[in-house]
């Protein structure tokens, strides 16, 4: 809300991007792969869905990234031209963030037998895609 208050047109076209990506590119799709593969996880008697990918490690890295390379930057930039797009900003601090945060879920995925590493490199990575999708989206004029 605040970014479409403060970006007006742009922040409208930003903010409905990142549900777009969110809401089709991770969820939508992981559970189409997750049909699709039918792989078991690897502690089957506390989890009764499918393991591949893993959707807890593609929203953290998600919506790390659409807070840190996207909202944040949009908020805080200045008001020259709000007309503008949002100032995408993918920072070493920010990728580090996001790889972090993205690394400690993972981990902790696999630590409690929910999935396995390779689950969470591809939630990783379907995380990325779904935003670099919706950057894409957003962007475009």
């Amino acid at each position: 809300a605040a970014l479409v208050a403060r970006r007006r047109a742009a922040g409208a076209k930003t903010a409905g991007a990142l549900l777009a990506g969110y809401f089709l590119g991770v969820q939508g799709f992981a559970q189409v792969v997750k049909a699709a593969m039918a792989r078991v996880r690897p502690d089957q008697l506390h989890h009764g869905t499918y393991s591949f990918p893993s959707l807890h490690t593609a929203t953290a890295v998600y919506m790390a990234g659409a807070l840190l390379c996207v909202l944040a930057p949009a908020l805080l930039a200045g008001d020259d031209d709000p007309s503008e797009g949002p100032p995408w900003r993918w920072t070493p601090a920010a990728a580090g963030g996001v790889a972090s945060l993205g690394a400690a879920t993972a981990a902790g995925r696999v630590l409690t037998e929910s999935h396995w590493l390779s689950d969470t490199v591809a939630g990783a990575a379907l995380g990325v895609a779904a935003l670099a999708a919706a950057v894409a989206l957003a962007n475009e004029r």
